[in-house]
């Protein structure tokens, strides 16, 4: 059952022509913007300018830097990493799809912190009372991060540094200047800050709470000034409270509705224990000798503070109404604010620390503040703490985590009717799936506090009854990083075009450095190609993206793991919504496909309209086929002339061959003629041109050197790979 020979027209490749298989890494795409855009001359000094070395802002520098841009990264601190180590939260939030598939630069950083203790004989699982979880001490997170930046040759780090002004040539962003007056320039320039400080500065559009940079919204979540505690054999001088911090007593109530000195270790009720407590931020110690889990509560020596803390909350975790309060969205947008309630967070916290050693408190006179900050430079003394806890103050971490910041206004801004996920017929929760997808996110809608309708976003439709949810992988669209109006700026970090209920589910560790991969990639194919962000091609973006191992796929098939030839076409065939496997963890890589099959893929690969109704042209496929639309869209295509004409059959249900998907792609993409040499295939087969056009552009691979196997089934694994060439073909690269 060959299909029959139809002729069409030359295609001509327009600049870049798919003349052999693709390049290793993440360069492809980085040369195909530098051939597919014209170039101007005269470049500044840098290619990419990220402002905030956090999570986000760090993935971006690195993803940018490997793909060949000139980077600075500037830093207000001198600690690396933001919320994941500066702000002391080092336990990683991962949702299950992250907890077992990490990917990309996330995956490295993973991969490169767990070796440290497993070196030392020491478990990194001593959170969450999960086996699977990843707990790092913040200054091994910050020692990681700073490594892997130094080994990027292309990242000039600045820190503490700080950015007075964003420079503007009309409508875009050239460049920022620093408060020492000196000036940088850059194609693209990204807001990594934990607050969104620069988008402020730059005069994008921006949301500040349920309203706006002009006009804040009501509330935004609590922030909590974290910190990191350990069991001392012999306390150090000046770690040991001598009095209580001012507004005690109203503090430890509240503490005491929570956590409590107690006999038993339930985590399921409150108040808790200080075990449980010590669980569920646990962190392994590398100052001391031995290895523990989260399950091991009694002998972990050293947690994070960061549960009954929050501030202005009172009582988060016991329901009493006429107790709790609302952090003023003005805390993004009005300095003098930020830096008093931030004070105040940090006296709660000090608070705190005097209710863990208090004898009628926790009575722990052995806990105390870790010495991981030590020698900061950066550290931010506040004037209501008193002289006598300054010793203490100083080993606190360099930032409250700040949950929620501004958000850029974009192109597309991310809501909860994108992110709900809902199980699909496999079971598995996922959200909606976005064709240009370029980062991923996986945890629930998690709100601390400010969460009534009334403080969500009424322009989204958002609701109450939105938050929490279930965990699942969803996407974050390549158009939620572009501002709606400003040119030559992206965001990342917190700062994305997303609704608040979005951004609590975007907010966590492992998403944070998904985006900011993702904005690094952007960046660097934007100032390759003398572009704005906004004019990129979005399948550049995934393909730089998949190329460097950041999964986009809202699937995690097990028989294509990362590092099969097969991971990134995919990754990306999957993301697009071209080809899904057999269920959430198995693609069926080497299984065969039918010809029903095929049509349905080139019918969304083409974007065939598949609302005429079928007509029943071909006997063997009637109109109540759920493939019929596609197969006649194909058909009126002159992509196929069925396995017979008399009568007109498709034999839908016949397993394809390498030749017949030879034939679908060289006429669905119209490609020129072509000659190579196949020891398999003759030149007077009816089927030669398209064997040879598919081949010579690499479309399709040799099932050997110098053979095509055309009788061969065709895999499924091959299709995706097909399918992606494809693409590329159809988007003029």
């Amino acid at each position: 059952m060959s299909e029959p020979t139809v002729p069409g027209p030359n295609r001509v490749c327009r600049k870049v022509c798919v003349a052999g298989p693709r390049l290793a890494g993440a360069g492809i795409a980085f040369l195909l913007a530098l051939a597919l855009y014209p170039q101007s001359p005269d470049p500044p000094p840098y290619d990419v300018i990220v402002v905030g070395a956090g999570a986000g802002g760090v993935a971006a520098s690195i993803q940018a830097a490997r793909m060949g841009a000139r980077v600075a990264l500037i830093e207000d601190t001198d600690w690396i990493g933001g919320q994941m180590s500066s702000a002391g939260v080092s336990t990683m939030d991962e949702g299950p799809f992250f907890a077992t598939n990490p990917t990309g630069i996330y995956r490295e950083f993973l991969d490169r912190a767990t070796a440290v203790y497993t070196s030392r004989g020491k478990s990194v699982a001593t959170c969450y009372w999960s086996p699977s979880s990843h707990c790092f001490e913040p200054l091994q997170v910050e020692h990681t991060l700073r490594a892997m930046l130094r080994e990027e040759p292309n990242i000039e780090l600045y820190p503490l540094t700080t950015v007075s002004a964003v420079l503007l040539s009309g409508a875009a962003v050239s460049g920022v200047r620093l408060s020492s007056g000196r000036e940088l320039g850059a194609r693209v320039t990204i807001d990594g800050t934990e607050a969104g400080d620069l988008l402020a500065l730059a005069g994008a559009e921006h949301y500040a709470g349920n309203g706006t940079g002009a006009t804040p919204g009501s509330c935004i979540q609590d922030i909590t000034y974290a910190a990191v505690i350990q069991r001392y054999d012999s306390l150090p001088a000046g770690l040991r409270f001598t009095g209580p911090p001012p507004g005690y007593a109203q503090a430890r109530d509240e503490f005491r509705r929570t956590l409590a000195l107690l006999p038993f270790n339930d985590p399921t009720r409150y108040p808790v224990s200080f075990q449980v407590h010590n669980q569920y931020r646990g962190l392994p110690n590398l100052g001391r000798p031995g290895s523990y889990t989260s399950l091991d509560g009694a002998l972990i020596t050293k947690t994070g503070v960061n549960w009954v803390n929050d501030f202005p909350t009172y009582s988060p975790y016991a329901t009493d109404p006429l107790r709790r309060f609302l952090l003023p969205a003005a805390f993004l947008t009005n300095p003098a604010m930020r830096d008093e309630l931030t004070c105040q967070a940090k006296l709660k916290t000090l608070n705190l620390l005097y209710f863990i050693q208090d004898p009628e408190g926790l009575n722990q006179p052995d806990w105390s503040v870790s010495q991981d900050f030590a020698g900061s430079q950066a550290q931010r003394y506040c004037s209501i703490i008193p002289p006598s806890m300054k010793s203490i103050e100083a080993l606190l971490p360099l930032r409250p985590y700040i949950r929620e910041s501004r958000r850029i206004v974009a192109v597309h801004d991310l809501t909860i009717n994108d992110i709900r996920r809902t199980p699909g017929p496999d079971g598995v929760p996922r959200g909606k799936s976005l064709p240009t997808a370029v980062a991923l996110g996986d945890y629930f809608v998690d709100l601390h506090n400010c969460d009534s309708t009334p403080d969500l976003e009424a322009r989204f439709g958002e609701t109450s009854s939105d938050t929490g949810g279930l965990d699942g992988p969803f996407h974050v669209p390549f158009e939620s990083f572009i501002p709606k109006r400003i040119d030559g700026f992206l965001a990342t970090e917190k700062n994305l075009g997303y609704s608040r209920l979005a951004s609590g589910a975007l907010r966590l560790q492992p998403a944070v450095m998904s985006t900011g991969q993702a904005a690094g990639a952007i960046a660097a194919l934007a100032a390759a190609a003398r572009i704005q962000p906004r004019q990129l091609n979005p399948l550049l973006a995934q393909q730089a993206l998949t190329a460097s191992g950041s999964a986009i796929s809202l699937y995690a098939y097990s028989d294509v793991p990362f590092g099969s030839p097969y991971w990134a076409d995919v990754q990306l065939a999957s993301a697009r919504g071209l080809m899904l496997g057999y269920s959430f963890s198995n693609f069926g890589v080497t299984g065969v496909i039918t010809r029903r099959e095929a049509a349905l893929v080139l019918a969304r690969l083409l974007k065939l309209s598949a609302a005429q109704p079928a007509e029943g042209i071909f006997d063997d496929v009637p109109p109540t086929d759920a493939a019929a639309a596609a197969i006649e869209a194909i058909y009126r295509r002159q992509i196929t002339q069925g396995c017979s004409t008399t009568p007109l059959n498709f034999c839908p249900n016949a397993t394809l061959t390498r030749e017949q998907l030879a034939a679908f792609l060289a006429r669905a993409l119209q490609l020129p003629y072509a000659t190579v040499a196949l020891a398999d295939v003759a030149l007077k087969s009816p089927l030669y041109s398209s064997i040879a056009s598919v081949s010579a552009r690499s479309i399709m691979e040799p099932c050997a050197p110098g053979r095509f196997c055309p009788g061969a089934p065709a895999l499924r694994g091959d299709l995706a790979r097909s399918l992606i060439r494809a693409l590329s073909v159809l988007n003029g690269f």
